[in-house]
């Protein structure tokens, strides 16, 4: 099976403050942060890949955490 790789440490480290950047970016519940809300999306659409989504899907919210 293939794998990701690996996220970079300083990055989840800022865990915390990357949420609540996208929260003001993002409307409504649409940045979901606990793992078990994430679980769900674990495969969306590249199941050679698993792991958990990190970032929003809307054309708006994506232009607009690109450029965080």
């Amino acid at each position: 099976m293939l794998t990701m790789p690996m996220p970079y440490d300083a990055v989840l480290a800022r865990r915390a403050e990357i949420v609540a950047a996208l929260r003001t970016i993002v409307p409504g519940e649409g940045v979901i942060d606990s793992e078990p809300e994430r679980r769900a999306y674990e495969s969306d659409g590249l199941t050679v890949y698993r792991t958990l989504p990190r970032a929003p899907s809307t054309c708006r919210t994506e232009v607009a955490t690109a450029r965080y």
